[in-house]
């Protein structure tokens, strides 16, 4: 046997088992909580346009619509199930006064693939029920900041739901 084999045989060998781990590593058990973004990139850059548009008001993201609506119902049975119809959904984006109340003025949504226009509209009727206004604006073609100005144009004067003649809130 010469030297080099005796060199070159121990190191494949090294790296057929470190090729080995590397590849049961990623056959191992997976985590049961994983990190996610919290916004896509265009929800992100959708925000920073509805700051830049909307200087007077808060904009708040990814809003739990249970958190801005509640069953009307007095009876439990009928009340979880009008809950049911709400309680997983979320949208993208709040308008809320910079007053002390910080009530919610309007829902805005982006519009990308994952919407369905369908289903769109019944949510739309579901928070419009609740006294909410839902502005849409179109992912493509990409939104710009005059698009996104235009589109809540008429919400820069509104800082109170009274303003923008919306039910009281409810406890």
């Amino acid at each position: 046997m010469r030297l080099t084999d005796l060199v070159t045989w121990p190191l494949l060998l090294l790296g057929a088992l470190v090729l080995v781990a590397l590849l049961l590593k990623g056959f191992g058990p997976k985590p049961l909580y994983v990190r996610r973004l919290f916004l896509t990139d265009n929800e992100a850059r959708v925000l920073a346009l509805l700051e830049a548009a909307l200087p007077r008001h808060r904009i708040m993201a990814q809003i739990a619509i249970g958190a801005l609506i509640k069953a009307g119902e007095t009876d439990r049975r009928r009340a979880q199930g009008t809950r049911n119809r709400f309680a997983q959904k979320i949208v993208d984006f709040a308008v809320v006064t910079r007053d002390d109340n910080a009530e919610v003025i309007a829902i805005v949504e982006l519009d990308d693939r994952t919407h369905d226009s369908a289903r769109d509209r019944k949510r739309d009727a579901m928070t419009l029920a609740a006294g909410y206004r839902t502005i849409r604006i179109p992912s493509r073609p990409r939104p710009s900041a005059e698009s996104v100005r235009a589109a809540v144009a008429d919400l820069q004067h509104l800082h109170s739901a009274a303003a923008a003649a919306l039910p009281p809130a409810r406890r």
